[in-house]
């Protein structure tokens, strides 16, 4: 059964058709014609008497009436030998059906996998098929400062394929800038995904992105990992002898969340500024320090905002 994770990457390519163009013009596919409008297609690539083959999505580049280039994406979260025999077979069944040329886009958030999809798979003398990949290493790494330059769909592909590296910051920024734009239901699942699996002070930076009082976590894994993240701020808060318990070791981890910001967006923290935040224990403060952080021109400033 495709995973949550599998079904949320194509519904975004589903819903915004025209990210595909850019992503092939990432790829460097020139088009037939730029002109040319991108509609959906029926994802069955079999006729109906052998075992149905379907794609993950299929899109048709039409114009004049008439397909002009078939696009099958498939999204690969992992190694799976059968594909090397399915994926021909999808090119050629659309082929056959709308006689144009076909081309495959496989996209994975895992470089191992982007490394095994982009191999040629030969089918015999002379005929070999080569899927178009695209994984971290190409895919392209939207910021706030390409927002608007790109399809809504991309920068939200971007955040779920980058957000392991080592300085994702940026990339989640822009994720849940647009994230925020989706309906109720998929701006929950996506952000469910997108913040599972993430270190504490990268998880504090995208909570710090949303309105906290409003979102509600919606899988068992997401309220499972935001659970642990509370458990890791009292493990600290005890290991560290601090009375408090609960409420000292979250009071710190709001204060981590406030540098780990700060330190994202390039401003410098003093020793003795440090030592200050680090030293709020005012619930309140501490959640109008986040928010602000990702406001304020200095550290100064951020504390200058505190009574």
């Amino acid at each position: 059964m495709p995973s949550a994770l599998h079904e949320l990457l194509i519904e975004l390519l589903r819903a915004e058709p025209e990210a595909a163009r850019h992503l092939l013009q990432r790829l460097g596919v020139s088009l037939a014609s730029s002109q040319a409008t991108l509609e959906l297609a029926d994802a069955a690539l079999t006729p109906s008497a052998p075992p149905e083959a379907r794609a993950d999505l299929v899109l048709h580049f039409v114009e004049g009436g008439k397909p002009r280039l078939g696009l099958i994406i498939e999204v690969q979260l992992a190694r799976d030998g059968r594909k090397r025999f399915s994926w021909p077979l999808y090119v050629a069944a659309l082929h056959a059906r709308i006689r144009c040329p076909v081309a495959l886009l496989v996209l994975t958030a895992r470089a191992d996998v982007a490394r095994w999809a982009e191999k040629p798979i030969e089918l015999g003398p002379g005929w070999v098929a080569t899927p178009l990949v695209l994984g971290p290493h190409r895919f392209p790494r939207i910021t706030l400062s390409e927002v608007h330059a790109v399809p809504a769909a991309v920068t939200l592909l971007s955040g779920l394929i980058h957000k392991h590296e080592p300085d994702p910051g940026p990339v989640l920024q822009a994720a849940a800038l647009v994230a925020s734009r989706l309906d109720a239901d998929h701006g929950a699942l996506y952000h469910d995904l997108l913040s599972a699996g993430l270190p504490p002070d990268q998880r504090a930076l995208l909570e710090a992105q949303m309105d906290l009082s409003k979102y509600t976590w919606q899988t068992d894994f997401a309220r499972h990992h935001r659970a642990v993240g509370i458990a890791e701020g009292k493990a600290e808060g005890k290991a560290e002898g601090k009375a408090e318990g609960k409420a000292e070791g979250k009071a710190e981890g709001k204060a981590d969340a406030v540098l780990a910001i700060l330190g994202a967006r390039g401003l410098a923290v003093s020793e003795e500024e440090g030592k200050r935040l680090r030293a709020e224990r005012d619930p309140a403060v501490l959640d109008r320090w986040v928010v602000e952080a990702l406001k304020v021109n200095s550290v100064a400033a951020l504390l200058a905002t505190t009574p």
